[in-house]
């Protein structure tokens, strides 16, 4: 019977710590703009080099390697953008009925780090995303399916001022969320890197807005790009800071 009993409770226990993300950094006050190739990821390369003066540490500053999620980037039907291989799929919304498939509600006009995509600027405001400003909790998921057992890299771009969280849960467990860091207005545009193994659900997320004048104080989260890459590197990333 104890055996029995402690075979549940370790089932349980492996459920409850199915996903973590782990190794988090945050590279806050990113200006500029950032260059994304199809070219060098089809080649097997990083599709995206970090170059950019900010505040804070990265664990890799070449990513994109294994894909990219652009948001509102050639946005037909409010679809993500995207282009994934190997050990990860990237899960697209088939639900007719929604109307945002990437589910977030704005594209954002004002943008403190700007998206080239091949070469040529990704067009305003046809890049990044934001949150609804609601007096409920907003939320939006996007889900992946990873083939591989390893503490992949992933890498996620905001690009403005937002407040809110990163969250992340088991894909077969979706309520079951790990908060991965809390995003602040002085943080400005983020890069937010952090490892996690198996498949997973990532969410941005934000607080209700009390009222009229909390919405015209508080930026709501937003999101721009996620960067894809199996196991980060196992060395120091210097970066510089303004």
């Amino acid at each position: 019977m104890k055996l029995k009993y402690l075979s549940t409770l370790l089932l349980l226990i492996q459920g409850l710590f199915a996903q973590v993300a782990s190794n988090v950094s945050v590279y806050s006050n990113v200006k500029g703009d950032l260059a994304i190739s199809s070219q060098a990821f089809n080649q097997g390369q990083a599709a995206c080099s970090i170059d950019l003066a900010g505040q804070g540490n990265l664990q890799a500053n070449q990513v994109g390697s294994k894909g990219y999620v652009i948001f509102r980037y050639q946005a037909k039907g409010y679809e993500p953008h995207f282009n994934v291989g190997l050990p990860f799929e990237f899960i697209k919304v088939t639900n007719e009925k929604t109307v945002r498939k990437d589910r977030l509600h704005d594209s954002l006009k004002k943008r403190e780090l700007n998206l080239i995509v091949d070469g040529q600027e990704a067009g305003s405001p046809n890049q990044a995303g934001n949150l609804w400003k609601a007096n409920k909790e907003i939320a939006a998921y996007w889900d992946f399916k990873v083939t591989n057992e390893m503490p992949n890299l992933i890498t996620v771009v905001t690009a403005k001022a937002g407040v809110g969280e990163l969250a992340i849960a088991p894909l077969d467990d979706p309520t079951n969320k790990q908060i991965i860091t809390s995003i602040k207005a002085e943080q400005g545009a983020c890069i937010i890197q952090f490892n996690a193994k198996g498949n997973f659900r990532l969410y941005l997320q934000q607080k209700a807005y009390a009222d009229k004048e909390e919405e015209k104080k508080r930026p709501a989260a937003n999101i721009s790009v996620i960067f894809l890459d199996e196991k980060a590197q196992n060395k120091e990333i210097k970066t510089i800071s303004i």
